[in-house]
């Protein structure tokens, strides 16, 4: 037990793992004589992955907790290769995977590394947001449905005339569809293409001055309030707007080395 306390007071201040050199990277411990280093300590008590510790008596019981299990590890897997697990089938695949798997994390890693965002390319990707915004934008709007164009026009005639929506929508609704209506709020992504086209270009309080054709028949539409959602200000989304970009340049990469290689099924590969 004295031993494993010593141990557990080389993780402190370990909560982010070092990119140490081999030279640099100390022995934290023996298991008879097997070295194990102080980042292979460090980052196996990351890949817990525990929650803040409250004080510092927790943290040195995460730090013991992982320290044990890290000797187990060892143990088991040493007692595994003693007894020849290491040459079965299924644990050779699943070495295989997980040494891939590794590899695959780490080049990623160094593909992100090597990646560069310019600040052109933050503003595109911001200006795109702010038209996101406007493009998934709350509406609340009254809505005039028709049979045939003309009648629609007659309507635009009206309202150009000064003519009260709302007095419109009960002469020209159908029956049962008379009575004002509460209006609701709507999103624009959940209206027909044709109406939410029109809505981008409507002002409150205006309305449309040319018929919307929707497979339900002839539109006019009075826009009665309108809200977007708030972007924050770029350089308060920075950092992550890079990672975005860089999430997407990565996956190009990935699908360039796709390209480059032909995949078959395994009966078709002859």
């Amino acid at each position: 037990m004295k031993n494993l306390l010593l141990i557990t007071t080389l993780l402190l201040g370990m909560n982010v793992i070092a990119q140490s050199s081999e030279v640099e990277d100390k022995t934290a411990f023996f298991i008879d004589d097997i070295p194990i280093k102080q980042s292979t300590l460090a980052q196996y008590h990351n890949l817990k992955g525990y929650k803040r510790p409250a004080d510092a008596e927790q943290e040195r019981a995460q730090q013991m907790q992982s320290a044990q299990e890290l000797i187990n590890i060892y143990l088991l897997s040493a007692e595994a290769e003693k007894n020849g697990l290491h040459n079965n089938y299924d644990v050779k695949q699943s070495l295989e995977l997980s040494r891939r798997n590794i590899l695959m994390k780490a080049m990623a890693e160094k593909y992100a590394a090597e990646i560069e965002v310019s600040e052109n390319e933050l503003e595109e990707a911001y200006a795109t947001i702010n038209k996101n915004a406007v493009l998934k934008a709350d509406f609340k709007i009254r809505n005039i449905i028709v049979e045939q164009q003309k009648t629609a026009e007659e309507i635009i005639s009206k309202l150009k005339s000064g003519d009260s929506f709302e007095q419109l929508e009960k002469e020209y609704s159908p029956e049962g569809f008379k009575e004002p209506k509460t209006l609701e709020w709507m999103n624009s992504s959940l209206v027909q293409p044709e109406i939410a086209a029109a809505l981008k270009s409507l002002k409150i309080s205006e309305f449309t001055h040319e018929p919307v054709k929707t497979r339900f028949g002839w539109h006019v539409i009075f826009l009665a309030d309108k809200k977007t959602i708030p972007v924050p200000a770029l350089d308060t989304i920075r950092d992550d707007l890079a990672g975005l970009i860089k999430k997407k340049k990565l996956s190009e990469k990935v699908g360039n080395l796709r390209a480059k290689v032909t995949v078959k099924a395994a009966d078709k590969a002859k």
